[in-house]
């Protein structure tokens, strides 16, 4: 090989690892943020594209921060367990006293009521009256301290809401728990008529505030500041309520009050 050639071969060389380097620090400088697998938060639609209301609300969070994300989805059971062990950087989830020792907290997204849905026939006049029915609700999911921490309620851990609102519809479960928009949402996908299930007849159990959240191992919570203030842009300039009636319909604000 002449002089030239091995030039050449050089040069190739070097601009090939000059490429590979920047892309890896390019993807080393994205935050690794997870969306809950769970309609309409995060699913994948018929172009297996990946949509949903909290994937939009990320990359607006991601273009009013010009802080880089990689968005994926993850089963809700799961992201707990990456974020103790440091496998990913963070996402958007219900706050968590118990688990407040896990992340920072960045912002607030929004505030969601959570309620029991019973089927048509069952009566909740009262919360004792929780305690007759078999209750379907997400593995893993928090919906208020009562509730969560009652040992005479019994509740059916489910993957998802949809399953939860399948388990409600085949009988096998009286009732389902959940935040309210995302119930009245797979209640509507999913067509159970009223007659079966009346989404408006529901027993508000609590209210539980959505966050932006970075695990305590991320190495990018340098960044939280950049990010508090695109959450801040994002509701102040209505984009989130945009987003917001995009999944959940015009009348979002009635369900959730």
């Amino acid at each position: 090989m002449d002089i030239c050639s091995m030039r050449c071969a050089f040069l190739i060389a070097f601009f090939c690892f000059t490429l590979l380097s920047v892309e890896t620090q390019s993807k080393e400088k994205c935050l690794d943020m997870h969306v809950i697998q769970n309609a309409p938060l995060g699913y994948y639609n018929k172009d297996n594209k990946l949509v949903g209301m909290h994937t939009e609300v990320l990359e607006e969070i991601e273009a009013l921060s010009g802080i880089c994300m990689r968005i994926r989805l993850m089963p809700y059971a799961r992201i707990w367990r990456s974020i103790e062990n440091g496998h990913h950087d963070g996402g958007i989830v219900f706050r968590s006293p118990k688990r407040s020792h896990l992340v920072e907290y960045v912002a607030l997204i929004k505030s969601f009521k959570t309620v029991v849905i019973p089927k048509v026939g069952k009566q909740i006049r009262t919360y004792d009256d929780l305690s007759s029915l078999i209750i379907g609700k997400t593995r893993g999911t928090r919906l208020s301290d009562k509730f969560d921490n009652d040992d005479k309620l019994t509740t059916l851990e489910v993957t998802n809401y949809k399953q939860a609102v399948s388990m409600l519809n085949i009988d096998r479960v009286d009732a389902i728990a959940g935040s309210a928009l995302v119930l009245s949402y797979q209640l509507s996908q999913n067509k159970i008529p009223v007659t079966s299930v009346d989404p408006t007849n529901n027993f508000v159990i609590g209210e539980r505030e959505q966050w932006l959240q970075l695990s305590k191992h991320s190495k990018s919570k340098v960044d939280i500041s950049q990010l508090r203030h695109a959450v801040k842009l994002l509701i102040d300039n209505g984009t989130l309520s945009n987003i917001m009636s995009k999944y959940y319909g015009e009348n979002w604000h009635q369900v959730n009050q």
